[in-house]
């Protein structure tokens, strides 16, 4: 199986882009510049959510109009999340309901918020794994000369002469 090749854009964003590498056929979305209005049904802290993440992802230089959609999907799931957290610090976990134990409901929904808002925060770069993939602050800077590499040579031509 072959392995996924990185856009050019993401090339650049890491500073492993070659010119011997670049995708000519290359498929590209429209950047999104602006923060974008939010979807009519979101209530307040949704919409709060909504102008934070979408003004991170903008500033990264990340936001593709694509991306509204997933947007809106880790937004909603991290208010559900929210919601349900906040329900279950007052409610038990374990319920009675007609004489059985049940499990609260708040704990299945607080679970698959955070499995799709996981997901998500990989998708658009909101974990720390996925924040050195994009930016790679390790990576020295092309202008600057290399020391180790300076060290070594000095070396050698010391040992020349």
């Amino acid at each position: 199986m072959a392995r996924n090749h990185d856009s050019n854009e993401v090339k650049i964003l890491r500073n492993t882009m070659r010119q011997d590498r670049q995708h000519s056929d290359e498929v590209s979305f429209t950047r999104v510049v602006a923060i974008p209005d939010c979807p009519d049904y979101f209530d307040k802290p949704r919409i709060e959510m909504w102008d934070k993440l979408t003004t991170e992802l903008i500033n990264a230089k990340l936001l593709r109009q694509v991306d509204l959609m997933a947007l809106v999907i880790l937004v909603d799931n991290l208010i559900k999340y929210r919601t349900s957290a906040e329900k279950l610090v007052s409610q038990p976990y374990v319920q009675v309901v007609r004489g059985k134990a049940v499990t609260n409901p708040y704990i299945k929904i607080s679970k698959n918020a955070s499995e799709t808002c996981i997901k998500l925060f990989a998708h658009f770069g909101f974990t720390p794994a996925m924040r050195m993939r994009f930016l790679n602050l390790n990576a020295p800077d092309p202008n600057e000369g290399d020391p180790l590499a300076e060290l070594f040579n000095s070396h050698q031509r010391k040992q020349i002469d």
